[in-house]
Parts: C-alpha cells; structure tokens; sequence
C-alpha cells in the first residue's frame, strides 16, 4: 500500500477545542430495532450549520493527521460511505457505510482521552477511519481498545450495525470504557456518560424512583425520555417506522435548535435527514451511487441549500476549493476559533488532496446495482 503523506495535527487542535457544554449544544442518539428494520437516529446540535454531505469512496490509501512525535494510523478504505461534515471531508460528525454501520460523535465533558501506544488518530477522522474500515460495532469497540485516539474535543461515541448490534464508547480517566451486547440495556446515548444517564433512569418516575421528568439536567432528561419512548415503540409496530424515528426526535427536545436531524436504515443501506431552516426532506441511498475510487470519486452535497427527496442527481464532484470554502466558513462561523490562521486552515482543508486511489476493483453488487469496491 502506497502512504500518503503525513501532515502534523497542530491544525486539527486549533479547530477542535474544549466547549463547555452550552456551546456544545444538545446532541441526542438512539437505536430502533425489530424484526423487519434497523435504524438508527440521532439529532445534531452545534453552533455551526450548514455542511456537506460526502460520498466517500472506497480504495483510497489514507494515513491519519497526527501530532509531532506519533505515528499516524494507515489504512486502505475497504467500504464507501457517506458521512456529514462542517469541518472538511475525512473529519465527519458521523455517517454510514455500505456495511450498514453507523457512528456518530456526541460532546461529553470531561473526556479523557487514552495515551495508548498504538497508531494515533483524531477522533473524528477515527470515524471515517471505522467507517472506512469495519462491519460491525465488535471491530469498532476492538480499534477503540488498541488506537490512540486524541482530541481537543470532549467526545463519546454511539455506534450501530446492520445485524442489530450497538455500542457506546466513552475515554474516560484515560481508559476506553466500551459498553455492548448486555453491558448495554439501552442503545440510547446523549450528553452524560452512560453510567450517569442509567443512574437517572434508575431515579425516574416509572423505572423505579421518585424523580419525576423534567427533574434532571437536560441531557439526563433526554435520555429518560427516550428510554419511555423505546419501551413504548418497535419497528414493526403499524405505520411507517421512519416517520416514527423522526417523531420520536422532534418529541426529545421540541423547542431544540437541532441543525441535523438524521435517520439510517441500516439494512437498506440509506438515509433520510433534515436540516434546520429547510422544510424538506432528503434521501440519499448507498446501494445506488457508485463508490469507486477509480470512477466518480468523492461528491458532495450541500447541506445549506433546498432539497426534497433522493439527492442523488444533485450529488457534485469533490472540489477542493469547495471544501476549503466549507471549512472557512464553518471557522468563521465559530467565535471561539478567532483568530485562525490562514496557513493552518489552509493545510487542513486540503488533506483530502493527498489521497490516492490504490484500490479500484470492484465485486458485484445487488442485483441491478452499481458495484461496490472490494473489501
């Protein structure tokens, strides 16, 4: 495999610093599962909008941006994904890949990082690099277990797959703390650590205490809310799990100022979304859009403007100068980033440019289907 070149992290540190949890915002993630679906949702709040979404290939050779003095992770991307980017393709929010997995990051003050000595990486091009990289919410919860994942933002994780399969995963006094399979009686994640939000659950009205809704900080509050609506709700419940995902987001925090609201099909390898000010809905679908490195490479989509139904036909080649325009925007749109310095800016949108497709084979895909790359 050929190596890019590596690039120091110092940029990825000056855009990412500690919030406090106002300027994080309200953040919220579930699961909703059933015989007949998998999806996952989650709401995004951030004092940014706006966006991209990304089409990201699969085939391309990548080494991660890392600060002087450690080794960056090197990877070949074995899965096309789409993901939902403000501060530059390969450092997403989160997304989904052609697997049907799914990941997404949440702001959780008081994240502390572990100082491993494996292959470093930021946490969120960690998210590409899962999604690059893995099936299953096992092979996340093992990369978590042996990468140095570092960061200036506080940052827990929610992951899903397509097999009904979730997993939280948190840093904290310096160790990974990874919650699965029965060390996880609620695939449901906001902006506490798990632990304090099962201990509001345990204090609320209906799960056994005495605190009544509304009683506790937003984050814990949210979570208990969710928690009643999945005891409440399965995909194969009458009518149209989807529109029921999206309920049960605008129902968490009605007066909220959500940018993204988000829901994945993980089965069939799709995602609906809305984005604040914009009364539409939009659908993109992975099973349809050609994730060859070798043919149409990377697209976008901008999140800003109007949309309604497949986004497919709007999807536009990568451009770089489109992305740096998106991460100056975003930059500028950040107060506590001022000043940002140009240079810096400047090499951080332009790390997409260094990649190289090293991979351009394809297997078949579904039957009428465009090919997906090779795993």
């Amino acid at each position: 495999m050929r190596i890019i070149s590596v690039i120091t992290m110092s940029t990825l540190a000056l855009l990412l610093p500690a919030l406090s949890p106002t300027e994080a915002g309200a953040c919220s993630g579930f699961f909703l599962g059933g015989e007949d679906g998998r999806l996952m949702a989650f709401s995004y709040d951030w004092p940014v909008s706006g966006g991209r979404l990304v089409v990201n290939p699969g085939g391309l050779a990548k080494t991660a941006l890392v600060a002087d003095g450690l080794t960056g992770a090197s990877w070949t991307a074995k899965f096309g994904s789409m993901t939902f980017n403000q501060y530059g393709r390969e450092f997403p929010s989160g997304g989904f890949n052609r697997a049907g997995l799914a990941m997404h990051a949440l702001w959780l003050q008081g994240t502390s990082y572990p100082k491993a000595g494996g292959p470093a990486i930021e946490a969120l091009q960690w998210i590409q690099h899962c999604l690059d990289s893995y099936r299953n919410v096992a092979e996340v919860a093992a990369s978590a277990r042996t990468m140095a994942i570092t960061s200036q933002a506080s940052l827990h994780f929610l992951a899903c797959d397509a097999s009904g399969g979730c997993a939280v995963i948190e840093f904290l006094d310096g160790a990974p703390v990874i919650r699965a399979a029965d060390e996880l009686p609620l695939p449901v994640l906001t902006n506490s650590t798990y632990a304090a939000s099962i201990a509001a659950l345990d204090r609320s009205l209906g799960y056994g205490g005495a605190v009544a809704p509304r009683d506790e900080e937003p984050s814990l509050d949210r979570f208990v809310q969710i928690a009643s609506r999945l005891n409440t709700v399965r995909v194969a419940d009458p009518g149209d799990p989807i529109e029921r995902a999206f309920t049960m987001l605008a129902e968490i925090d009605p007066k909220s100022e959500n940018k993204w609201r988000i829901v994945y099909d993980l089965r069939a390898k799709q995602v609906h979304f809305t984005v604040r000010g914009n009364p539409g809905r939009g659908l993109a679908r992975l099973t349809t859009i050609d994730l060859r490195c070798s043919e149409s490479g990377a697209r976008t989509f901008d999140l800003s403007g109007p949309f309604a139904g497949d986004i497919a036909a709007a999807l536009k080649p990568y451009s770089g100068a489109d992305n740096l325009a998106l991460v100056r925007s975003s930059v500028a749109l950040t107060d506590f980033l001022q000043p940002f310095p140009e240079d810096r800016l400047v090499q951080m949108a332009s790390y997409p440019d260094r990649l190289e497709c090293v991979a351009p084979k394809t297997e078949p895909a579904e039957p009428g289907k465009r090919p997906y790359p090779v795993d």
